[in-house]
Protein backbone atom coordinates (compact mmCIF):
# COMPACT_ATOMS: atom_id res chain seq x y z
CA UNK A 1 0.00 0.00 0.00
CA UNK A 2 2.84 2.41 0.73
CA UNK A 3 4.31 1.86 -2.72
CA UNK A 4 0.89 2.28 -4.37
CA UNK A 5 0.34 5.50 -2.42
CA UNK A 6 3.75 6.77 -3.52
CA UNK A 7 2.81 6.23 -7.18
CA UNK A 8 4.69 2.98 -7.81
CA UNK A 9 2.18 1.05 -9.92
CA UNK A 10 2.71 -2.66 -10.59
CA UNK A 11 2.93 -3.55 -14.28
CA UNK A 12 1.89 -6.72 -16.10
CA UNK A 13 5.43 -8.08 -15.57
CA UNK A 14 5.06 -7.67 -11.81
CA UNK A 15 7.60 -4.84 -11.62
CA UNK A 16 6.54 -1.49 -10.22
CA UNK A 17 7.16 1.70 -12.15
CA UNK A 18 6.66 5.39 -11.52
CA UNK A 19 6.85 7.92 -14.33
CA UNK A 20 8.19 5.12 -16.54
CA UNK A 21 11.10 4.33 -14.21
CA UNK A 22 11.28 0.79 -12.75
CA UNK A 23 11.64 0.28 -9.02
CA UNK A 24 15.15 -1.14 -9.20
CA UNK A 25 17.54 -1.26 -6.26
CA UNK A 26 21.27 -1.93 -6.04
CA UNK A 27 22.67 -4.01 -3.19
CA UNK A 28 26.39 -3.97 -2.36
CA UNK A 29 27.47 -7.22 -0.73
CA UNK A 30 30.79 -8.75 0.36
CA UNK A 31 31.85 -11.45 -2.10
CA UNK A 32 33.91 -13.61 0.27
CA UNK A 33 31.20 -14.02 2.91
CA UNK A 34 29.72 -17.53 2.62
CA UNK A 35 26.31 -16.22 3.73
CA UNK A 36 26.08 -13.66 0.91
CA UNK A 37 24.58 -15.82 -1.89
CA UNK A 38 21.72 -17.10 0.26
CA UNK A 39 21.02 -13.64 1.71
CA UNK A 40 21.02 -12.04 -1.74
CA UNK A 41 18.60 -14.63 -3.13
CA UNK A 42 16.31 -14.29 -0.16
CA UNK A 43 16.31 -10.49 -0.43
CA UNK A 44 15.80 -10.67 -4.19
CA UNK A 45 12.71 -12.84 -3.64
CA UNK A 46 11.32 -10.54 -0.96
CA UNK A 47 11.77 -7.46 -3.13
CA UNK A 48 10.29 -9.23 -6.16
CA UNK A 49 7.21 -10.07 -4.08
CA UNK A 50 6.50 -6.34 -3.67
CA UNK A 51 7.40 -5.49 -7.27
CA UNK A 52 11.01 -4.30 -6.95
CA UNK A 53 14.02 -5.57 -8.87
CA UNK A 54 17.22 -6.13 -6.88
CA UNK A 55 20.65 -6.14 -8.50
CA UNK A 56 23.52 -7.33 -6.32
CA UNK A 57 27.05 -6.06 -6.83
CA UNK A 58 29.47 -8.33 -5.00
CA UNK A 59 33.07 -7.36 -4.35
CA UNK A 60 35.63 -7.94 -1.60
CA UNK A 61 34.60 -6.08 1.56
CA UNK A 62 37.86 -4.11 1.52
CA UNK A 63 36.99 -2.75 -1.93
CA UNK A 64 33.36 -1.98 -1.03
CA UNK A 65 34.30 -0.12 2.16
CA UNK A 66 37.54 1.54 0.97
CA UNK A 67 37.92 5.31 1.28
CA UNK A 68 37.25 5.64 -2.45
CA UNK A 69 34.85 2.69 -2.63
CA UNK A 70 31.16 2.68 -3.50
CA UNK A 71 29.95 2.41 0.12
CA UNK A 72 31.66 5.60 1.31
CA UNK A 73 30.59 7.40 -1.85
CA UNK A 74 26.97 6.37 -1.29
CA UNK A 75 26.70 4.58 -4.65
CA UNK A 76 24.12 2.02 -3.50
CA UNK A 77 20.56 1.63 -2.33
CA UNK A 78 21.28 -1.18 0.14
CA UNK A 79 24.52 -2.27 1.78
CA UNK A 80 25.09 -5.65 3.39
CA UNK A 81 27.73 -5.19 6.07
CA UNK A 82 28.61 -6.20 9.62
CA UNK A 83 28.00 -3.91 12.57
CA UNK A 84 30.65 -5.21 14.92
CA UNK A 85 31.06 -3.85 18.41
CA UNK A 86 32.42 -4.82 21.77
CA UNK A 87 30.78 -4.76 25.18
CA UNK A 88 30.13 -1.02 24.85
CA UNK A 89 27.93 -0.27 21.81
CA UNK A 90 28.66 3.47 21.85
CA UNK A 91 31.82 3.47 19.66
CA UNK A 92 30.04 1.41 17.00
CA UNK A 93 26.97 3.66 17.14
CA UNK A 94 29.17 6.73 16.73
CA UNK A 95 30.88 5.11 13.73
CA UNK A 96 27.68 3.93 12.03
CA UNK A 97 25.19 6.74 12.71
CA UNK A 98 27.30 9.54 14.14
CA UNK A 99 28.19 12.77 12.40
CA UNK A 100 31.15 14.99 13.10
CA UNK A 101 30.40 18.59 13.89
CA UNK A 102 31.40 21.22 11.33
CA UNK A 103 34.84 22.77 11.65
CA UNK A 104 36.34 25.87 9.99
CA UNK A 105 37.64 23.67 7.16
CA UNK A 106 34.94 20.98 6.84
CA UNK A 107 31.18 20.72 6.83
CA UNK A 108 29.23 18.16 8.83
CA UNK A 109 30.59 14.75 7.92
CA UNK A 110 29.30 11.25 8.62
CA UNK A 111 31.12 8.91 10.97
CA UNK A 112 33.73 6.55 9.50
CA UNK A 113 31.19 3.75 8.92
CA UNK A 114 28.10 5.92 8.36
CA UNK A 115 27.73 4.69 4.79
CA UNK A 116 24.14 5.92 4.51
CA UNK A 117 25.32 9.46 5.33
CA UNK A 118 22.44 9.71 7.81
CA UNK A 119 23.09 12.73 10.02
CA UNK A 120 20.33 13.46 12.50
CA UNK A 121 20.68 16.25 15.09
CA UNK A 122 18.54 14.43 17.68
CA UNK A 123 20.68 11.30 17.36
CA UNK A 124 23.88 13.35 17.59
CA UNK A 125 22.57 14.97 20.79
CA UNK A 126 21.76 11.56 22.31
CA UNK A 127 25.19 10.20 21.35
CA UNK A 128 26.78 13.20 23.08
CA UNK A 129 24.56 12.62 26.13
CA UNK A 130 25.63 8.98 26.28
CA UNK A 131 29.30 9.91 26.01
CA UNK A 132 29.05 12.47 28.78
CA UNK A 133 26.73 10.52 31.07
CA UNK A 134 27.95 10.45 34.67
CA UNK A 135 26.24 7.15 35.49
CA UNK A 136 25.83 3.78 33.82
CA UNK A 137 22.06 4.19 34.00
CA UNK A 138 22.25 7.58 32.28
CA UNK A 139 24.50 6.19 29.57
CA UNK A 140 22.20 3.20 29.02
CA UNK A 141 19.14 5.47 28.78
CA UNK A 142 20.88 7.68 26.19
CA UNK A 143 21.97 4.65 24.16
CA UNK A 144 18.40 3.28 24.24
CA UNK A 145 17.17 6.67 22.99
CA UNK A 146 19.67 6.48 20.11
CA UNK A 147 18.48 2.97 19.22
CA UNK A 148 14.85 4.17 19.31
CA UNK A 149 15.66 7.01 16.90
CA UNK A 150 17.51 4.63 14.56
CA UNK A 151 14.53 2.26 14.55
CA UNK A 152 12.02 5.08 13.97
CA UNK A 153 13.99 6.43 11.00
CA UNK A 154 14.98 2.98 9.67
CA UNK A 155 18.55 4.25 9.36
CA UNK A 156 19.83 0.70 9.88
CA UNK A 157 17.86 -2.47 9.30
CA UNK A 158 19.42 -5.53 10.94
CA UNK A 159 18.82 -8.55 8.73
CA UNK A 160 20.35 -11.30 10.82
CA UNK A 161 22.39 -12.11 13.85
CA UNK A 162 25.19 -14.58 13.41
CA UNK A 163 25.87 -17.25 15.96
CA UNK A 164 29.42 -17.73 17.18
CA UNK A 165 30.79 -20.95 18.54
CA UNK A 166 33.75 -20.88 20.90
CA UNK A 167 35.48 -24.18 21.62
CA UNK A 168 38.21 -24.54 24.22
CA UNK A 169 40.36 -27.50 25.20
CA UNK A 170 39.87 -28.88 28.70
CA UNK A 171 43.13 -27.65 30.30
CA UNK A 172 42.39 -24.01 29.38
CA UNK A 173 40.64 -22.23 32.25
CA UNK A 174 39.33 -18.72 32.81
CA UNK A 175 37.68 -18.39 29.39
CA UNK A 176 34.49 -16.39 29.89
CA UNK A 177 32.51 -15.82 26.68
CA UNK A 178 30.54 -12.57 26.68
CA UNK A 179 27.62 -11.80 24.44
CA UNK A 180 28.99 -8.53 22.99
CA UNK A 181 32.74 -8.96 23.40
CA UNK A 182 35.35 -10.72 21.27
CA UNK A 183 36.34 -14.18 22.56
CA UNK A 184 39.68 -12.88 23.86
CA UNK A 185 38.25 -9.99 25.91
CA UNK A 186 39.58 -11.50 29.16
CA UNK A 187 42.61 -13.39 27.80
CA UNK A 188 44.75 -11.98 30.61
CA UNK A 189 42.78 -14.16 33.04
CA UNK A 190 43.26 -17.39 31.10
CA UNK A 191 45.42 -20.13 32.55
CA UNK A 192 46.29 -23.72 31.79
CA UNK A 193 45.42 -26.38 34.34
CA UNK A 194 48.13 -28.92 35.13
CA UNK A 195 47.98 -32.10 33.10
CA UNK A 196 46.21 -34.95 34.80
CA UNK A 197 48.57 -37.64 35.64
Amino acid sequence: RLLDAAGWARGADGLRRRAGQPLALTLLAPAADPATPALVERLRGQFAAVGAALTAREAPAAALLAADGPARAGRFDLLLTDLRHGPDPLPALRAHVGCYAPTPIASVAPGPANYGHWCDPATAARLDAATGAATTAGRAAAVRAVLDLIAAEAALLPLLTRSHLLVRRDPLRGVAPARWAPPTWNAGAWWRAPARG
